[in-house]
């Protein structure tokens, strides 16, 4: 899982379609119920190392973005 900084994040959207399974949404399009991943990723983006290039899309990516309609 990678994590973004919502302190570094400047919204430009240029991760969202590089997600493989379609999970990153901007955090005004966030349900309430959802709104507590915004604090998961603070925490945990400054415990993950920093990603400076695209990784290999985890095993199961490709059938759960068909599963979603991406």
């Amino acid at each position: 899982m990678t994590y973004i900084d919502p302190e570094n994040c400047i919204d430009c959207g240029g991760c969202a379609p590089a997600c493989p399974v379609g999970a990153i949404e901007p955090d005004y399009r966030l349900s309430a119920d959802k709104k507590y991943w915004i604090d998961v990723n603070r925490k945990r983006a400054t415990e993950t190392p920093v990603i400076s290039a695209r990784l290999p899309a985890l095993p199961g990516a490709d059938e759960r973005r068909q599963a979603l309609g991406r």
